[in-house]
This record gives structure tokens, C-alpha cells and sequence, in this order.
């Protein structure tokens, strides 16, 4: 068998994670896995394979310790490839795609797998130059979605040959399974959920500006947010801004299972500022829950809107078969005055009318439940493998 290594930070937290998670679960049918993380957790996702944790996390550290501990990665991952005779590996976010390339061994290729909107995430010129020259020296590039793929060629004008998209995969009839069980967060209240970290590409500040509008004609609903992160003590602020109470937001941080908590949900919301692809909003469908989402470019637009072609701008609030997506929500960074914006607006008007019409509910929450089934690891870890036996 093929050897396999997966390279990721960790097996918690964010979309990559997951996606990491998922794919060893289906590749270990067909390879010998093997995954590399920067840190371990006590909730971690579902994996298979042989797992090796060289306890090198990131953090708040100054500029000699980052040096360091980039060189210490790219030393231990080396070693590691030695050791198991790597075939290929595979890294998945930009903090492990260095370390990834510049430990290449003489027998390995070397995949990226580029989860973000490379323009948004990479402003500096310098930041640009960097992450130019640790994708070529990689074998292949995969993104996340069509949008991030030509986002990538427009940016560093890199040969298209060189790059695939893979939409990221979800395990489907385990999220099924783990919706039915019961809640490690109860809510006795009809309640708008999003699920992400805590930080500027997620949005959620927008959400919550949103939330304050609806909440005015739905008086008893509430809004759950499942994560966490740097943004927490502005998004507290932020409630108290726009006068609403600290119960009407409920923040249960990173919890094991999220899913009992999103199928009970009225209305899934993805206000993300800029995203690759989009993994939540498939969790919801799978689910059973109707979705809303701003139209962050690339990612959303694909598995809600896949009609509307990439270069098209959305304007206004549309309804399609599969969900509902609103105008992007802008490039700022969090604002936590009582200022809500136009798009902020549109978002609450999108909320207000897929939750007042059960006749529109009903219909985006049967046609997600179709629409998830082509995100299912059964079917994205095929294209996984032939990438890899292509290489």
C-alpha cells in the first residue's frame, strides 16, 4: 500500500481539521495513513490512521521563537518521512505547507491543499511572495472550490496544469447519525444558529448586528454561535451596544457534537467576510436545516447558487433551490458600534424570510438534504485518489 501523510495543526477547531479528519477516515480503505499534528486536544474529530503528534503548537510568541519552531517542524516532519517511507504528503493550511515542502524527501510528492481565498487571506506583498514560492516548490495544488482555484491563478498567474479543485468532503451519515443524540447545549427557545471561530473571516459580528433586527419581530428567538476565539470579549461588547441581553446570545464554545444543536435550529446562518469553500453550511443541510449565507465570493455561492457563474456579482437577496445567499458583507474588519450597514440589513431581511415562510423553510431544508450527498466523503475521497495515483 501506498504510504499517505496528512500534515495538519490539529485535529480540532476549523473546516481544515475536519477535512483532514474526514479524509483519513476514507483513505485508510485504500492507504496506509499517517497524520502529523502541531499539538493534541482533548476533543478532537473522528480519525483512522497512525497519528503522530510533535507537540510544536503556535501562539503568541515573538519572532525568534516562530523561527524556531519552523525549523524544529521542518526537522521533525523530515524525520518522520524517513522513517514510514512516505509516498505522499499532504498538507492543509498555510502553517503546515512550509514545513511540508522544505522536508521533502528524494522518494515523496508534495500536495497543498489551499482551504482559503488566497487574495483576502494574503494582503502584504512580502506575505505574497512567501506563499508564491512555498506553492512551487509543491508537486500539486488542490483548492477547496472553482472560486479559490482561479482565485489562485489570477493572483500568482501560476500554470493551471499545476492546480485541481477537490470541494472539501463531510461524512455525511455520521453527521446524521450524531444529530439525533442528545444536546450538550440545551436551548428551550426558537434559535438562529452559525457555527466557526471567533475571528474576521467568519463575520459573525455581522450576524449578530442581524440578529438584533430580527429579534425585534421575533421577540423569543435566540442566536447561537458554536465556537470560539479572539473576538469573544468584542462580540460581548457588541450585545451590549445594540441593547440586546446576554442570554439572547448563547456561545457554548467548541463542543464534541454540534449537530443536535444545529438540527433543532430554525435557520443556519453563514456570514463569513471570505471563505474557500463553505464546510458548515454542508453540515447544515445535512441536518435538515434551511441556510442563509453572504455571498463571500467563492465557496458559498457553489453549493448554494451553482447556476451563478464565478465572475457574476449578487446584488440582491436570492432564493435558490438549494438555499439563500445576500450580497457580500464586506471586506472591514469587526465594527462594535450600533451602526448597521445595508448588507447587514439584507442579511436580516434573507433571515426574516426564510424564517416567516414554512412553505420556503421546508423546501431549502429537503432540496439540502439532496444537495449535501454530493460533498460526501464516499465521493470527494475518490478524486482525492486519483490525484494521488496520477502523481
Amino acid at each position: 500500500m501506498k504510504k499517505v501523510l496528512l500534515v495538519s495543526q490539529s485535529l480540532t477547531g476549523g473546516g481544515a481539521e475536519k477535512v483532514v479528519a474526514n479524509l483519513s477516515l476514507e483513505l485508510s480503505k485504500k492507504y496506509s495513513v499517517y497524520i502529523v499534528t502541531y499539538q493534541k486536544d482533548e476533543i478532537e474529530y473522528e480519525y483512522a490512521g497512525t497519528r503522530i503528534n510533535i507537540d510544536c503548537k503556535g501562539g503568541d510568541v515573538g519572532t525568534v521563537q516562530k523561527i524556531r519552531n519552523g525549523i524544529w517542524r521542518i526537522k521533525k516532519l523530515k524525520e518522520i518521512k524517513k522513517k514510514y517511507k512516505i509516498d505522499c504528503a499532504i498538507s492543509f493550511l498555510p502553517q503546515t505547507d512550509y514545513a511540508n515542502v522544505f522536508s521533502r524527501t528524494r522518494r515523496e510528492k508534495i500536495i497543498i491543499e489551499v482551504s482559503s481565498n488566497t487574495s483576502a487571506a494574503f494582503k502584504g506583498t512580502l506575505s505574497r511572495i512567501i506563499r508564491k514560492v512555498v506553492l512551487l516548490k509543491s508537486d500539486k495544488i488542490v483548492t477547496v472550490s472553482k472560486g479559490s482555484q482561479f482565485d489562485l491563478i489570477e493572483l500568482f498567474k501560476l500554470p493551471q496544469e499545476k492546480i485541481s479543485y477537490i470541494y472539501n468532503t463531510c461524512d455525511i451519515a455520521t453527521i446524521k447519525r450524531k444529530a439525533l443524540l442528545s444536546s450538550e447545549c440545551s436551548v428551550d427557545y426558537p434559535y438562529v444558529v452559525a457555527m466557526g471561530s471567533f475571528r474576521k473571516p467568519k463575520g459573525h459580528w455581522h450576524l449578530i448586528k442581524a440578529f438584533s433586527l430580527i429579534k425585534k419581530d421575533y421577540p423569543e428567538l435566540k442566536l447561537a454561535i458554536i465556537g470560539d476565539g479572539e473576538y469573544k470579549k468584542q462580540y460581548l461588547k457588541l450585545i451590549d451596544n445594540l441593547g440586546l441581553e446576554v442570554d439572547d446570545l448563547i456561545l457554548p464554545g467548541f463542543i464534541d457534537n454540534p449537530y443536535p444543536i444545529i438540527s433543532r435550529a430554525s435557520l443556519f446562518v453563514f456570514p463569513s467576510v471570505y471563505e474557500g469553500f463553505g464546510n458548515a453550511i454542508i453540515e447544515a443541510m445535512a441536518c435538515g436545516v434551511p441556510v442563509v449565507s453572504s455571498d463571500c465570493k467563492y465557496g458559498p455561492r457553489e453549493i448554494i447558487a451553482p447556476k451563478i457563474g464565478l465572475s457574476d456579482e449578487i446584488n440582491e437577496i436570492l432564493i435558490t433551490d438549494y438555499g439563500c445567499i445576500t450580497p457580500h458583507l464586506g471586506d472591514e474588519d469587526i465594527d462594535c458600534s450600533n451602526k448597521i450597514t445595508e448588507q447587514e440589513k439584507l442579511l436580516y431581511q434573507a433571515m426574516k424570510r426564510v424564517i416567516g415562510n414554512k412553505d420556503i423553510s421546508f423546501k431549502l431544508s429537503e432540496n439540502g438534504k439532496k444537495r449535501c450527498l454530493a460533498f460526501d466523503n464516499s465521493i470527494i475521497c475518490e478524486k482525492w485518489s486519483e490525484v494521488i495515483e496520477k502523481l
